[in-house]
């Protein structure tokens, strides 16, 4: 292919595949009448710390030996915390379970005048000379004339400490039921709480020994006599009621 022919095919391919040039750019200046839109710098707002609009109380200053409320309990004489602390009055000797409760009791005594006066919230406590259990608690209020007394939050607490030692015996000791009667059995006595002061096995105890003391001066024809060395002592319940306790005498 000679000169002449390349140049003719170099133009035909111009016309076929025409060349687009890139136009010349236009330059675009910045307007000047636009505004800036960059946000604002806003101060923070304040933080105000979260509080409770609570009324203030208004604290009074109690007047020089302004008189307290009155106590329920005795004042020994002479009036001294020595004196407080020895009275004898103030312990309860015997005590084997108490009960504490909260009772709903009228403001005054219910009358004609007042069948169902305003109330008043007391809180209890009874004692108790014997353990006592659930089953017991079957006060649970009742009326005054038309004064509805009602009982809540009542519970009960037994000693987890075993009686105090007797002298002359010894034990006590911890059985898991009631003895049946052995050789040398002395017979039985019974001590009901309402003639007692409760659960005392200190009782029992002087029992035996006047047992033993009659017993010795009333002696069999060969002058022998039984003595009573050991007794054992419990408390009878029939269903929830508690009736006494009894002592089985045991001879040597």
């Amino acid at each position: 292919m000679g000169p002449s022919s390349v140049a003719s095919v170099d133009t035909d391919l111009r016309a076929m595949f025409q060349v687009i040039a890139a136009p010349d750019p236009v330059l675009v200046a910045a307007p000047l009448d636009v505004e800036s839109n960059t946000p604002k710098q806003v101060a923070p707002a304040p933080i105000k710390p979260i509080t409770t609009d609570l009324p203030k109380r208004s604290l009074k200053e109690r007047d020089a030996c302004s008189p307290q409320p009155s106590g329920s309990g005795p004042v020994p004489s002479p009036d001294t915390a020595d004196a407080f602390l020895a009275d004898t009055d103030l312990s309860a000797s015997g005590c084997s379970a108490f009960n504490i409760y909260i009772e709903r009791d009228p403001s005054v005594d219910p009358a004609s005048a007042c069948p169902n006066p305003p109330s008043t919230t007391n809180y209890k406590c009874t004692l108790w000379g014997a353990p006592v259990a659930a089953q017991e608690a079957t006060n649970s209020g009742g009326y005054r004339n038309d004064f509805h007394i009602v009982i809540t939050g009542s519970n009960a607490y037994n000693k987890d400490a075993p009686p105090a030692a007797i002298s002359g015996f010894f034990g006590p000791q911890e059985l898991g039921g009631s003895i049946d009667a052995p050789s040398g059995y002395l017979g039985y006595q019974f001590f009901p709480f309402s003639q007692s002061q409760g659960y005392d096995p200190a009782t029992c105890a002087s029992a035996c020994t006047q047992q033993t003391t009659y017993n010795s001066q009333h002696p069999g024809s060969d002058g022998s006599f039984q003595t009573c060395v050991s007794h054992h002592t419990t408390v009878v319940r029939i269903m929830i009621d508690v009736f006494g306790m009894l002592l089985i005498r045991n001879a040597n």
